[in-house]
């Protein structure tokens, strides 16, 4: 098995994503289909999108050439052509909807049937998940009946995990590409080629597409990207399963695809316990509909890091982090049986553990803090997206009007400048501004963002402190401003943002750390496994 041939079909089907990408964002800002910005997304520009429409042209032209042409010499690659025919045809038939959706948009009710309608499509051609296996047991369970709606379900759920993760810029390409490499080595170990191939030519075409779409994104792939994505993946490791000694591979993707997979089940449980009154006072309880958990909200975890105060590019490298972890975890478990496959799976819970708990104090910034209330909100104010120069002005209307103005002047216009009486549940603030010219009483309300670790305080006296407020700005380590001057309120407040992203930062790395450590143990395993592919 040459390793080098797969690198030639990911390499034809790379240059060509990098040739379509342009092509196809020029024609959508000529026709001016464009992703327009508004309260949930995160962007602040018009993008253009049909992105997808890219990602498939690479990966179709590549595959049909190579499999049509023999372009390379497809040595021990079994994929013939009426199977090929058959992946495409639902990739055609999915990427349609997803176009229609970008340029209509379906509504969730319609975009869930032909969801269903392609599903079914792909069970007729043969794409069944007979049997299942649990890990560290040698035997397999046979679905029976239960395999058609399980794998509608997993198609389903494929497509909708890939769709609503889809939420920053290279975070859906990325998360992609991580799982289809894995899947492509375990396709490899078990000497499926066929599956190899097909992964080969779809990592090209997602890093093709991926330079572009990297922060700041200058295309998104729309649900026609996603929509796609999250098809090819489903069907290629239904592929993989079907083959020989590979029963075990469908708990692999289920690893491979667990960041998305994740967020999107705590979406719809978060969107249809709102919408069902649960744990919510002075609402009444009533069965949700089913149109409630497609309700688009800015509760998933990238937006929630976000507003923690994290950067697009921080954000969607943590992100790379947890799913390489899992995806590595998914490969491990698919290819060790007996206690290899009891460790792996204990190993991995209990890093997944961490990782959440780790998210938490991310999220939050201390144990004992809430989570923001972003789990009941449908929409969330733009500014929230860029929490980093939000400043909270604590002091009674006339003041923090006062002192908005005044900073407005000395701080430049990209700084928002938010009254106290008008934050909301759930805000994050870099900086807050109180106003103690009359003592510390102010701060009697804030306890939560003065403790903060990732918050600066500027305590406003205009005049020499008192005792009161000097002891106030000991205890919540803040910055005593006791001069009017607005230049010097200023210098204060920026010097207040530049520590809070130092703070931000900061942890940003040792979380970060903390993950290439946890992978450090898994990436040897899979050393030892993959080594002899590579030799």
């Amino acid at each position: 098995m040459n390793l080098q041939t797969f690198f030639y079909y990911g390499s034809a089907a790379f240059f060509l994503g990098l040739l379509l990408t342009p092509f196809v964002r020029r024609m959508a800002l000529e026709w001016r289909l464009v992703d327009r910005p508004d309260e949930r997304k995160v962007h602040q520009a018009q993008i253009p999108r049909l992105g997808g429409v890219a990602i498939f042209g690479a990966f179709f032209i590549s595959s049909v050439a190579i499999i049509y042409h023999d372009y390379f010499g497809l040595e021990g690659v079994a994929l013939g052509l009426i199977e090929i025919n058959k992946i495409l045809d639902g990739a055609i038939l999915i990427l349609l909807v997803g176009v229609y959706d970008d340029l209509f948009e379906l509504s969730a009710k319609k975009k869930l049937a032909w969801q269903v309608v392609v599903a079914v499509v792909m069970i007729n051609f043969g794409y069944l998940i007979r049997q299942i296996a649990l890990p560290g047991l040698a035997t397999t369970f046979d679905l029976g009946w239960f395999a058609y709606p399980i794998t509608v379900l997993w198609i389903v759920g494929v497509m909708n995990a890939l769709n609503l993760i889809d939420g920053l810029d290279g975070l859906a390409a990325g998360l992609a590409t991580i799982a289809t490499a894995l899947l492509c080595a375990i396709a490899l170990m078990n000497g499926q080629t066929d599956v190899a191939f097909l992964c080969a030519v779809l990592i090209g075409s997602l890093l093709g597409f991926w330079v572009f779409n990297m922060h700041p994104a200058s295309i998104f792939m729309g649900d026609s990207g996603s929509l796609f994505l999250g098809y090819i993946l489903a069907v290629i490791s239904i592929r993989a399963v079907q083959g020989e000694g590979a029963t075990v591979a469908i708990g692999a993707p289920l690893l491979l695809i667990g960041l998305p997979l994740l967020d999107t089940g705590a979406a719809f449980l978060r969107r249809l316990v709102s919408a069902s009154g649960l744990f919510q006072a002075g609402k009444r309880l009533r069965f949700p509909p089913l149109s409630a958990a497609f309700q688009p909200d800015r509760g998933h975890i990238h937006h929630r890091l976000l507003v923690a105060g994290f950067t697009q590019r921080q954000v969607v490298l943590l992100l790379y982090a947890v799913a390489t972890f899992l995806g590595i975890s998914g490969f491990l478990l698919a290819m060790t049986e007996g206690i290899a496959s009891t460790v792996t799976v204990a190993y991995v819970g209990l890093v997944v553990g961490a990782i959440v708990v780790q998210m938490r104090r991310l999220i939050t910034g201390a144990a004992d803090v809430p989570l923001p209330a972003g789990w009941r909100e449908s929409v969330v104010p733009v500014a929230r997206n860029r929490a980093s120069k939000r400043l909270l002005v604590a002091a009674d209307p006339t003041a923090a009007d006062e002192l908005c103005r005044k900073l407005a002047d000395e701080v430049g216009p990209d700084v928002q400048c938010v009254p106290m009486e008008k934050r909301t549940a759930g805000d994050y603030f870099s900086v807050i501004v109180a106003d103690c010219r009359e003592g510390d009483a102010i701060l009697t309300g804030l306890q939560r963002e003065c403790t903060s670790p990732r918050c600066s305080l500027v305590l406003y006296t205009g005049r020499e402190a008192g005792e009161s407020v000097v002891g106030a700005a000991k205890r919540y380590k803040g910055v005593v401003v006791d001069t009017e001057d607005p230049v010097v309120l200023a210098l204060a407040v920026l010097r207040g943002f530049d520590q809070s992203k130092m703070t931000v930062q900061i942890r940003f790395l040792k979380t970060f750390a903390w993950f290439l450590i946890s992978l450090l143990p898994l990436v040897v395993y899979f050393s030892l496994f993959f080594g002899d592919i590579v030799r």
